[in-house]
Formats: C-alpha cells, structure tokens, sequence
C-alpha cells in the first residue's frame, strides 16, 4: 500500500497532481478550480454547506454513475500547464507588521 502523506495547506501540492478526488468541501473545489485541476468530487450532505451546488458551479463531475470513463478520459487527456501556488500569508503578516 502506498504511504499516507499528511500536508497542510493541501494545495501546496497540487501543482503535482492531475486529477483531485474528493469530497465536495469548500478548499478543495475552489483551490482545485483555481489552479485548473479536473475534479470528481463526491458531495456530501452538510447541514449548512451545500456541496453538490457548489461541484456543479465548478465544473467538477461528480456521482458514480459514469465515473470509471470519466475517469480514465480525464487521466488520457494531456498534461496542462498548472499554476504554481504561492503562499502569501508570511508576505502579507510582514507587510502588516511594517504598517503597526
């Protein structure tokens, strides 16, 4: 079995990645959109989030009624050029700290 790797921020690793599977969450839909990652999310039910609108805003595929080929032609597509992330949050505490 391959190892477990715990990361946060999760999208430090995207620029690595060719397809993201996952539930429906906030972070992971839009940080996946943001960097042009295809994604097959499986929405769950939340008492205040509403995770199946939100895949389908995005443009992620998402139910098991057809995932096996939408799966494999997402992965035969070619390779997209992905944006780096950059975290900015010691950037922006610097520049916060110069203002106080």
């Amino acid at each position: 079995l391959p190892a477990v790797m715990h990361h946060f921020p999760l999208v430090e690793c995207f620029p690595a990645v060719r397809l993201v599977i996952g539930a429906g969450g906030y972070n992971l839909t839009h940080e996946a959109r943001a960097l042009g990652i295809p994604a097959f999310t499986e929405p769950r039910r939340r008492k205040y989030d509403d995770q199946g609108s939100r895949a389908r805003q995005a443009s992620c595929f998402s139910g098991l009624d057809d995932l096996w080929p939408r799966l494999i032609a997402e992965m035969e597509k070619p390779i997209s050029k992905l944006r780096a992330y950059e975290n900015g949050a010691a950037d922006a505490a610097s520049r916060i700290v110069e203002l106080i």
